[in-house]
């Protein structure tokens, strides 16, 4: 008699069950013989669970620490067009700290110069455009990589590229 076996994690179940008990998943029938060939390709499915475009916007959403995590899992790191995003994105968030040390920078010499209240208004207006933009440039690059493009930032897209 033929059971039902979990396409997802190849646990077996009653003829009634219509999931399985473990994950949830829908169950199939499959002869008893087919059960470790399930349980072996269902493991190589899961393996590479994410679509390339959204491997590629993960990239981008926790700042630098995604992009590294990408590159190290195994069938993402093999990928070029998710390498890419994910050298892009660190480079990014490390370009991102570099602007933002200097935008501090220029604000403390604004409010020197202008030790009025327009000088900490300047410095207020100058920190948040700046930081607008890169908010802006980081959405642009998620929607970039969900679109399949390979969206190249002048300085650090070339270095990605490089690396990549």
């Amino acid at each position: 008699m033929a059971s039902k076996t979990c396409v997802r994690c190849g646990a077996s179940a009653d003829q009634s069950c219509n999931f399985c008990p473990n994950c949830g998943a829908p169950l199939n029938r499959v002869p008893p013989d087919t059960t470790s060939e399930t349980k072996r390709s269902s493991s190589q499915a899961r393996s590479a669970d994410l679509p390339r475009n959204v491997a590629a916007l993960l990239c981008y959403l926790l700042l630098f620490v995604t992009g590294i995590l990408f590159l190290l899992i195994e069938p993402y790191s093999k990928d070029r067009f998710i390498r890419f995003h994910a050298f892009q994105a660190i480079f990014f968030f490390i370009a991102l700290v570099v602007i933002q040390v200097v935008v501090n920078v220029l604000g403390l010499i604004l409010v020197g110069v202008f030790p009025s209240p327009a000088g900490f208004v300047a410095q207020t207006l100058l920190q948040s455009s700046v930081m607008l933009g890169l908010l802006f440039l980081w959405i642009l690059l998620m929607y970039k990589a969900y679109s399949h493009e390979t969206f190249s930032l002048p300085v650090v897209g070339d270095l990605a590229a490089r690396q990549a």
